[in-house]
């Protein structure tokens, strides 16, 4: 028994701190390990992309020899096009095909974050964007009951003012029908909360949305209209603040059966 002991404690002596110091020089070795290559190699590879692409006489052609949007070069190629031809009054054509190329994505995700990508790199305004409107109707025309939660998480966690832009008001786009039940007060309820830092060209369609999915009445709510129109009307204006509420906190599926 005694040897016993003597033989663990000289393993736990000379063979675990050794373990450790091999894995320690591993993972020493990987940190300082030349990474310059392979860091370099994105940015090289989008200059030249850039490149390529401002230089050609065909924007359409460019596209169109793009157009399998499986191989992650061509994406990058594209997306680096669509930012390069802003100022080409003969590439509107050829961004439209490259919107609908990348919204044609066979993964959703992948597609939707290159287009977003593409539309970040565009230094135009959103309210002098030519492209604007082809933007918001085609990545409307993705939101279904299926795709809804990823479209209402992006909404929520993109950063770049454009992209965001672009994703809130995509949303407004939804028809109602392709909802699930539960989905439209949530949407709703989005909207809401989002309200306050809309900018003023953004609320009309906004309100639209909202009414389709919740009714007129929000919106009234939202607008602040009734405040100030004597005791009866901020009792209706109260009622419909709690109706708001309840939307809120407790969606449900479908309206309860008149009695």
């Amino acid at each position: 028994m005694h040897s016993l002991g003597r033989l663990m404690s000289a393993f736990r002596w000379w063979v675990v701190p050794g373990f450790v110091l091999v894995v320690g020089v591993i993972v020493w070795l990987a940190v300082r390990s030349p990474r310059s290559n392979g860091d370099s190699a994105p940015d090289e590879a989008r200059q030249s992309s850039v490149a390529v692409a401002r230089r050609t006489p065909d924007p359409m052609s460019y596209v169109t020899a793009r157009a399998d949007t499986q191989n992650a070069a061509n994406v990058s190629e594209l997306v680096a096009a669509y930012s390069v031809w802003a100022s080409r009054s003969d590439a509107l054509a050829a961004r439209k095909a490259i919107v609908k190329a990348l919204l044609g994505h066979a993964n959703i995700h992948v597609g939707v974050e290159a287009l977003l990508a593409a539309v970040d790199a565009d230094p135009t305004p959103r309210d002098k964007d030519p492209m604007w409107g082809e933007l918001v109707s085609g990545l409307g025309n993705l939101w279904d009951a299926v795709s809804f939660r990823y479209g209402r998480d992006l909404v929520q966690i993109e950063s770049r003012p454009k992209a965001k832009d672009l994703v809130l008001e995509s949303l407004t786009t939804i028809v109602p029908q392709r909802l699930a039940d539960d989905q439209k007060p949530l949407l709703a309820s989005d909207f809401i909360d989002l309200y306050a830092s809309l900018k003023p060209d953004q609320k009309p369609a906004v309100d639209r949305a909202m009414a389709a999915l919740a009714g007129k009445d929000i919106v009234e709510i939202m607008a602040g209209r009734g405040l100030a129109e004597g005791s009866q009307q901020l009792e209706l204006v109260v009622e419909r603040q709690r109706h708001l509420d309840q939307i809120r906190r407790h969606p449900v599926r479908e309206a309860p059966a008149e009695e």
